[in-house]
C-alpha cells in the first residue's frame, strides 16, 4: 500500500509538472504549432547604434529579447576589412560604411547567451543574405558560436505549416532556433538554414503609407498557399528623392494598439489567418508595451511587462524610458558622443545626418 501511494504521488507530481510547462512564457502556448502563434520582430535587430541614421532599433538584442522579441530580423554582408577571426560576416545597414553592426560571431554569442539562460523560448531569426554569401560561412558562424546546437533541422521534407512541430517539441528536442535566409540558401548544404521564399511571404517593406497595404509583395509572383507570413509594420518617410529613413516622429501612432490592430483586420481579411510575423522599427516606443499588449491579444494570452527588460520596471511609464537612455547614453559616451535627454531624440535622425552618410557611401563606391 505505502509504495501504491508512492507511485500514485510521483505521477501526481509529474502531471502537475508538466501542466506547469511554460513555452514563450505561456502554457497555453505549448500545444500549439510554431505556425499557429504570432511573433514580434526586431527589424535589422543588430541596428541600435547610438546618433546614427542607419539605425532601427534603441535597444541591444539581449534586452528585445528579454522584452518578448522573438523574430530578430538582420542584414548581412560580407566584410573583409573586419579585424575578427571569424568568416568576415558583419552585420550592416546597406553598406558596413554607414552603419556596422559588429560581426556575426559576436551577435550570435549573445543570443546564445541568452538561450542558455531561458530554455523555454522559442525564437526565429531571419537573414537578409545581401551579397548572397554562401550559407556555409553562415554554419560556421552558428556552429563557433554554438547556436547551430538549437538551431531546428527538419527531419523529412515540410510539405506544409502544419508539418512544423508545437513549441512544446522545439523546447523538449531544444531545438528552439528556427533560422530562415531569403537569398542563397541550400538546405543539402546546411539542413537547418531554411529558403524563406519556400516558406514565407512578406508584405511590402519600406513602406511611406500608414496604412500598410497587406498585399503580397514577396516573393514576386509567388503564393500565399500554405505558408507563413511576415506583415512589415514600419513607417519610412521620405527626406530627399528616394532617401528613406524611419519615420520616429510617428512612432507613438505606428507602434500603437491601434495601427497594429487595424493592419491585422487588414491582412485577416486577405488571408483569413493572422500574420506569423510582425516587424518593427524602434518597437520599444511607445514606452508602455502596446505592441507586447496586442500581440498577447493576438495570441490570447495575458501581457506582463519583464522584470529584466527595456519595458519593465520604471521605463514601463508611458512617460519614461530610462532603460533605453541609460543604455544609449553609456553606449554614446563610450563613442565620444553627445548624451540625450528623451527617447524621440535618441531616436530622431537629421537629414544632415543623411547627406553626411549618404556622401561617405558614394564616396566609398566611386572610389572602388
Amino acid at each position: 500500500m505505502h509504495s501504491f501511494i508512492q507511485t500514485i504521488a510521483v505521477l501526481a507530481l509529474a502531471s502537475l509538472v508538466a501542466a506547469e510547462q511554460l513555452c514563450n512564457g505561456h502554457a497555453s502556448l505549448c500545444s500549439r504549432s510554431y505556425s499557429n502563434i504570432t511573433y514580434l520582430g526586431a527589424h535589422n535587430s543588430y541596428a541600435a547604434v547610438p546618433n546614427s541614421v542607419a539605425s532601427n532599433q534603441l535597444v541591444n538584442v539581449t534586452t528585445q529579447l528579454n522584452d518578448g522579441i522573438r523574430l530578430l530580423q538582420n542584414q548581412a554582408h560580407q566584410n573583409n576589412e573586419t579585424s575578427s577571426d571569424g568568416v568576415g560576416i558583419s552585420l550592416c545597414h546597406t553598406s558596413c560604411d554607414l552603419l556596422d553592426g559588429g560581426t556575426i560571431e559576436e551577435y550570435l554569442t549573445e543570443v546564445v547567451a541568452w538561450l542558455e539562460t531561458n530554455p523555454d523560448e522559442v525564437i526565429t531569426i531571419l537573414w537578409v543574405n545581401s551579397d548572397n554569401l554562401s550559407p556555409s560561412l553562415y554554419a560556421t558562424a552558428y556552429e563557433s558560436t554554438n547556436l547551430s546546437a538549437y538551431t531546428y533541422a527538419p527531419s523529412t521534407s515540410l510539405t506544409s505549416m502544419s508539418d512544423l512541430p508545437t513549441l512544446s517539441e522545439l523546447i523538449g528536442n531544444n531545438t528552439r532556433v528556427i533560422t530562415f535566409m531569403d537569398s542563397n540558401a541550400d538546405t543539402s548544404l546546411v539542413d537547418y538554414i531554411l529558403p524563406e521564399w519556400d516558406f514565407v511571404f512578406e508584405t511590402a517593406y519600406d513602406s511611406t503609407d500608414a496604412s500598410f497595404p497587406c498585399d503580397l509583395d514577396r516573393p514576386s509572383g509567388g503564393t500565399s498557399d500554405g505558408k507563413l507570413y511576415l506583415v512589415n509594420h514600419y513607417l519610412d518617410t521620405e527626406v530627399i528623392s528616394s532617401v528613406l529613413i524611419p519615420d520616429t516622429a510617428a512612432l507613438d501612432t505606428t507602434n500603437g494598439y491601434a495601427s497594429l490592430q487595424s493592419n491585422y483586420e487588414g491582412c485577416y481579411a486577405l488571408y483569413s489567418r493572422p500574420p506569423n510575423f510582425v516587424l518593427l522599427d524602434y518597437y520599444s516606443i511607445p514606452t508602455n508595451g502596446s505592441v507586447f499588449s496586442w500581440v498577447a491579444d493576438l495570441n490570447g494570452v495575458t501581457y506582463t511587462a519583464p522584470s529584466d527588460g527595456l519595458l519593465g520596471g520604471d521605463a514601463q511609464s508611458v512617460n519614461t524610458a530610462s532603460g533605453a537612455l541609460s543604455w544609449w547614453n553609456e553606449i554614446a559616451t563610450e563613442a565620444g558622443e553627445s548624451a540625450v535627454t528623451s527617447v524621440k531624440e535618441a531616436a530622431a535622425s537629421t537629414v544632415s545626418q543623411v547627406l553626411g552618410a549618404l556622401e561617405s557611401v558614394l564616396g566609398s563606391i566611386f572610389r572602388s
